[in-house]
């Protein structure tokens, strides 16, 4: 086939501007640092591998550790292009990755839309090389040496990717484990959002966290396909290429998987968008041009062929996986697929004039059920609501197949409260516990209808706070199951591709919470419950509105992000790069900014109250697993409200020019303070920080990194000798 070409690169403007490392080369050794063999970061900065290590020596950077970057390489890709995408252009940044450009071109546009979460443009980035030193720089390299040095000199307890192993252990399905008839179905905690079906790539479903999966109820795991790579749906075998080798490891797939009681169901978000090569053999087909740069185009869900070709696609696919439990459809997703799916009402003439996209709604589904019942298999459909809206989508309710079932995001348009300042979820909220009216609005219809009707939420972490395991407010978890439980909800999808970790808040699924506190403290589970009380009041206090702040905003990369001295300028991106970006923050300052700030500082406070109960009685549970992992989400959650609580703050002081020249340094210090806290943390238990469809947001470099930048404006903004 033609080559797959990336999106246009930037050939000028505006340079990323950051000054706490003294020379440009010393952030891709620094970032890249037991990510990326050295002999490849050598060859991007165009010298011998002996001066890479003779850098990394002088940055205080760890011993070399070849196999993390093997982990990295295969495991956390997706945190190398982002911490990368602002310093290396493209040529610089395949020859680091060792990647393809078709490899590279197929991770931006089919991994959760990773090109949308860089911010739909490669930005201009002159190449770099390594350069001698001056006297002055290598003054002030070794400065950053005496920093970083005693955090480096000891291997840690945990290295990124530890939990990998634990997951990854041969584990035996248990004997006698009834599973429940209602659907709990979750995504693998340690799946990337991408193509895992052919040889080499890390195994998605690993035995002991299915073996921890069957112990919690979980019967079901759901995946995401793009349906050319796993039939050749389009006629366009070398588009499908290897798409033979995806099926067989998909048979593979749903044997493991049925050993231990779980389905295997296959995520859709289709007809997929065409990139342009070969939307050039289907001029026919495609409708309107994506408008996110990307060069691509939708597909004609009303152009007959389009349609017969999707139908048996499916038909094709079901009866080489007959075992599969059902497909999982999103009609309406960020993604470009038929030609109203982003509401664009030209490109296309058989689309353009139609009153809504519900027609071509329910044509996709429909289209999916005939190719299923056209085959020997049996599988569920579920038809996921998520973008329909008033109010077509009791038009497409109404006109759905048969034996489709509805799965609505549970808390979408509730209302909030955030200092007398109404807000509106839009979905991801575990702050503030569903259902709302949306879901019980088309449930209700669908019980009319008789059809089977499924509730999405999150259980154990949501875009409020995306980067942990589990996030312990175990009260506002159990008051969103009881609600649904009281409405007569018994089918489950309990994540996104985030929260998908065994164990958690999960165990509330069929415990009480007294349960789950005893089982973390047999000797004080009214402390535990006292503890996680406070941390479901602070974190009810989540100023949600929309879905701005949730995909823009500091809290998921936590003590991550970068401190900015002066204003950037630049946007931020949906959980790409929350940069200094208040306005997106704030929904457009539908919060004021200085409500915000403090919304989050409230909430550092009340998460204070508890974490003080479980330091008072951390002596009496040493060795206790179960304690120790709730005080490190306890840690890590305090760190990254309490970071996100500082940034606000700092930014609007220094946005209004304030001259409390005090409160700044101090909000700096106390960002330094918490990236060393949850360095500690993170190394004590490496699935924080991790999120299947990001990868690591942060990691041990990160956060290094994030000391190094606090000290730097200290010393050179406000003149702090330290």
């Amino acid at each position: 086939m033609n080559k797959l070409h990336l999106p246009p690169e930037a050939v000028s403007g505006k340079v990323w501007e950051m000054s706490h490392f003294p020379a440009r080369f010393q952030f891709v050794i620094f970032r890249n640092w037991n990510r990326i063999k050295v002999e490849n970061i050598a060859a991007v900065l165009q010298t011998s591998c002996a001066r890479i290590f003779t850098e990394a020596e002088r940055l205080g950077l760890r011993k070399y550790d070849e196999k993390l970057c093997d982990d990295y390489l295969k495991k956390g890709y997706l945190t190398i292009i982002r911490e990368n995408w602002h310093i290396l252009n493209y040529r610089q940044l395949l020859q680091l990755l060792g990647f393809s450009e078709e490899k590279l071109y197929r991770i931006l546009m089919d991994e959760d839309f990773m090109f949308h979460k860089m911010g739909d443009s490669k930005p201009f980035c002159p190449e770099i090389r390594w350069e001698e030193l001056s006297d002055r720089q290598l003054e002030k390299t070794a400065e950053i040496k005496a920093v970083i040095s005693p955090l480096t000199a000891i291997d840690p307890p945990e290295k990124e990717f530890a939990f990998f192993a634990e997951l990854e252990k041969p584990t035996p399905p248990a004997t006698g484990v009834a599973a429940t008839g209602n659907l709990r179905m979750v995504y693998s905690f340690c799946a990337a959002f991408g193509d895992n079906l052919l040889p080499g790539a890390p195994d998605p479903f690993p035995e002991g966290m299915l073996a921890q999966y069957q112990a919690s109820g979980i019967n079901a795991v759901w995946y995401p396909v793009l349906l050319a790579s796993v039939v050749p749906w389009t006629g366009d075998e070398d588009y499908s290429a290897d798409w033979q080798i995806r099926q067989k490891t998909l048979q593979q797939m749903t044997a493991k998987l049925a050993r231990y009681g779980i389905k295997l169901f296959l995520y859709l978000n289709e007809p997929r968008f065409f990139p342009p090569e070969i939307a050039a053999r289907h001029p026919e087909w495609i409708g309107p041009a994506n408008q996110n740069n990307s060069g691509t185009f939708a597909v004609c869900i009303n152009h007959p062929e389009v349609e017969s070709r999707l139908q048996k696609g499916i038909t094709d696919l079901c009866n080489a996986i007959p075992d599969i439990g059902g497909f999982m459809t999103i009609t309406m997703s960020e993604n470009l697929t038929h030609c109203l799916s982003r509401l664009q009402k030209d490109g296309c003439p058989r689309c353009a004039a139609l009153p809504s996209p519900a027609p071509n709604v329910v044509k996709v589904l429909n289209t999916i059920a005939r190719g299923i019942r056209n085959s020997a298999a049996t599988p569920r459909l579920i038809a996921w609501n998520w973008g329909w809206l008033q109010p077509w989508d009791m038009d497409v309710l109404e006109k759905l197949p048969d034996e489709a079932e509805l799965m609505c995001v549970s808390e979408t348009g509730l209302k909030t409260d955030c200092h007398g300042i109404e807000g509106e979820v839009y979905d991801y909220s575990i702050s503030h516990p569903g259902p709302g009216p949306v879901a019980t609005r088309l449930w209700e219809k669908a019980r009319q209808c008789n059809r089977k009707i499924i509730a999405k939420m999150q259980l154990n972490a949501s875009w409020e706070l995306s980067s942990l395991p589990f996030i312990p407010v175990p009260q506002l978890a159990k008051k969103h199951l009881d609600n649904l439980a009281a409405i007569g909800i018994d089918n489950f999808v309990f994540s996104w591709t985030l929260g998908g970790s065994p164990g958690g808040n999960m165990k509330l699924a069929d415990r009480s919470l007294q349960q789950w506190c005893e089982e973390i403290s047999a000797l004080y589970p009214e402390k535990i419950e006292k503890a996680c009380q406070h941390f479901s009041d602070g974190f009810a206090m989540f100023p949600f509105h929309g879905a701005s702040l949730i995909y823009s905003g500091p809290q998921n990369f936590g003590c991550g992000n970068l401190v900015y001295a002066e204003p950037s300028g630049r946007r931020a991106t949906m959980v790409g790069f929350p940069f200094d970006d208040m306005y997106a923050w704030t929904h457009g300052w539908h919060y004021p900014k200085e409500i915000m700030a403090q919304t989050f500082r409230e909430m550092t406070a009340e998460w204070k109250k508890g974490l003080d109960i479980l330091h008072k009685i951390a002596p009496e549970h040493q060795g206790n697993a179960n304690f120790t992992e709730l005080l490190n989400m306890a840690e890590a959650g305090f760190c990254i409200i309490g970071s996100s609580a500082n940034l606000m703050t700092y930014y609007n002081l220094r946005d209004s020019g304030s001259d409390d020249r005090e409160q700044m340094i101090a909000l700096l210090k106390s960002e330094e303070m918490l990236a060393r806290k949850m360095l500690t943390i993170q190394q004590q238990d490496s699935r924080i920080g991790f999120e299947a469809s990001n990868h690591y947001m942060y990691g041990e470099n990160t956060l290094l990194e994030k000391i190094i930048n606090c000290r730097d404006i200290l010393q050179n903004r406000f003149g702090v000798r330290l």
